[in-house]
């Protein structure tokens, strides 16, 4: 399963590489504010990679509500996107059950808000 994960994460990278550089994303879709949300596999991972890059700690109750997408892809990069974020993973795996992904999601969510309400920056 881990491979098949890996290859489908590899080809909607590359397939999102490839639409991009032709108009296929019209502007950042973090700023558009539908980017997490978007219908598009592609956009979701765009808008989760771009919150990793740009170290933007505010986006990770965002990040984590994508750990329980429907495109095995997008948890990935999800996972990834939080563990460079906040240095943990609490075991989640891509291909946990619904159930699984659903309790680590609502950790991440309620780590992100005790951090907050504490003044915390995340790691």
């Amino acid at each position: 399963m881990r491979r098949s994960v890996a290859i489908l994460f590899g080809a909607t990278i590359a397939a999102a590489t490839c639409i991009a550089p032709l108009g296929g994303c019209a502007g950042d879709p973090t700023t558009l504010g539908a980017g997490f949300t978007a219908g598009d596999s592609g956009t979701r991972l765009t808008a989760i990679r771009s919150a990793a890059r740009d170290n933007d700690v505010s986006k990770v109750p965002d990040i984590a509500r994508r750990l329980n997408d429907d495109d095995p892809a997008v948890r990935v990069a999800a996972i990834a996107a939080l563990r460079r974020l906040t240095g943990q993973d609490y075991g989640y795996s891509p291909s946990g059950t619904e159930a699984e992904r659903e309790a680590i999601m609502r950790r991440f969510l309620d780590a992100h808000r005790q951090q907050q309400s504490t003044g915390g920056t995340g790691r």
